[in-house]
């Protein structure tokens, strides 16, 4: 059924990406897009939902969340950060579920089928806030890699916390990189602190906000700047000083061994998924003709380099470099001192291709690329104290950064040659997700 799904998938895909998009034969609406991205998605998931598989989120789901969910909903309300938390993180979206488990009497399928629903609404605030600057056919394309990842949609088909988080994600994203509709800056410093209450790593998210504020010229002056900043930062860290405080650390006391330890293996597995990742975007950007330019690309060429050649890549179920594609390609290929080929080559070349997003960005929106590049930066150090560097943590993040980055290196513009050729590299990207997709189901539905 997986195979027969992805095909008709592919052929809508081929037929999306060839749609002529002047005035008298762009069709697609908005409701219709968003009728057709919750098709693919229904259409994709289904495989995911029976019980007879083996990924990481079934397991997360059947050790940790479902555990911890049936342990607080015997003395929910009351909260007990120190007991109830099985997993490494934030306990929220456990609660949440309970909650609505006693007050509905939901049981373990119907609390799967809220996360679902809950899980769609990710790829749909997306749609909606792509949608809002680029024709309805380009906002759907630019959606669908997320929505064929298989990390997503394990993440949607069994309880685990990345897609609310990655929601949160989205919603200050989209408020601080300018995107209108977002629901106003005075909601962002709450869907920061309920983020970090899901997930403890976002508290991140306080940062943008907290440039957006002292670089905004209408903030007023230093001192109010200033106090603006302590409001809208408060919220988070009074999530983050209730957790740390309850558990002596950043995660639960039984995972303090297993979880931190300073790498920097995140940092080069999310550059070398740039390389196709971030290729619409960048082939969007073109090549700077300035001097300046070309020499910071070709420094991040030769920092990518650098730093794949001075950290380990070599597959390592004790070290935490397991559990993706990237990982299991390293495994197969050569390793030259504890440094695999899959990443020598691919992290110059996502380096390079970073660059050339961030350049593009700063030409067009000086402001909104700096705060783009800076929520990059922040989010990637949140993971330096964390040694499990599994794929599905980064590959929905960097589709969410490339999708705010063509929005706004295109938005608002009128449809080009350029914007007509960058159609088929996404197409591509998607095409590249079919076919991780049908590894993945050969892999769990032989």
């Amino acid at each position: 059924m997986g195979y027969c799904c992805l095909g008709i998938i592919y052929k809508k895909l081929v037929v999306l990406v060839d749609i002529r998009f002047d005035q008298n034969c762009m069709t697609l609406g908005r409701k219709q897009g968003l009728l057709v991205l919750c098709l693919v998605y229904i259409t994709v998931l289904v495989p995911f939902l029976p019980k007879n598989n083996n990924s990481n989120d079934s397991h997360d789901h059947v050790t940790y969340h479902m555990p911890t969910i049936q342990r607080i909903m015997q003395h929910f309300p009351r909260v007990d950060l120190k007991e109830d938390p099985q997993s490494a993180v934030s306990p929220g979206y456990n609660y949440f579920l309970a909650g609505l488990s006693v007050g509905t009497s939901l049981g373990e399928t119907g609390l799967r089928v809220a996360h679902v629903l809950i899980s769609f609404l990710l790829p749909a605030y997306l749609y909606r806030k792509a949608s809002e600057k680029l024709v309805p056919s380009h906002a759907l394309l630019l959606v669908l890699p997320l929505v064929l990842s298989p990390y997503f949609l394990k993440a949607a088909a069994w309880i685990v916390t990345d897609n609310p988080a990655l929601l949160g994600m989205s919603f200050i994203l989209a408020g601080t990189l300018g995107c209108r509709g977002s629901g106003g800056r005075w909601l962002l410093p709450f869907v920061s602190a309920l983020t970090v209450w899901v997930r403890q790593m976002y508290i991140w998210l306080i940062l943008p906000q907290a440039v957006l504020i002292v670089m905004d010229p209408a903030s007023g002056t230093y001192i109010q700047k200033l106090g603006r900043v302590f409001l809208s930062s408060l919220p988070a860290l009074l999530v983050l000083g209730w957790l740390v405080y309850s558990w002596q650390g950043l995660v639960p006391p039984r995972w303090h061994e297993a979880s931190l330890a300073w790498s920097m293996s995140a940092t080069l597995y999310s550059l070398a998924l740039m390389t196709w990742i971030l290729a619409p975007a960048a082939f969007l950007c073109g090549i700077p003709v300035k001097g300046f330019e070309r020499g910071i690309i070709i420094t991040s060429g030769m920092l990518g380099v650098l730093l794949a050649v001075s950290v380990r890549s070599d597959f390592s179920m004790e070290e935490g470099r397991w559990g993706g594609l990237l990982w299991d390609l390293a495994r197969r290929a050569p390793v030259f001192n504890g440094r695999s080929l899959i990443f020598l080559i691919l992290v110059p070349v996502g380096g390079i291709l970073l660059s050339l997003v961030v350049l593009g960005l700063w030409r067009r929106h000086r402001l909104h690329g700096f705060i783009w590049f800076f929520s990059l930066f922040c989010w990637l150090a949140s993971f330096l104290p964390n040694r499990q560097v599994f794929h599905r943590y980064f590959e929905p993040s960097l589709y969410i950064f490339a999708l705010f980055a063509v929005v706004l290196i295109v938005g608002g513009t009128a449809i080009t040659g350029k914007m007509k050729d960058w159609r088929w590299i996404q197409g591509g990207v998607a095409g590249l997700q079919i076919a991780a997709l049908t590894v993945l189901y050969m892999r769990y539905y032989p």
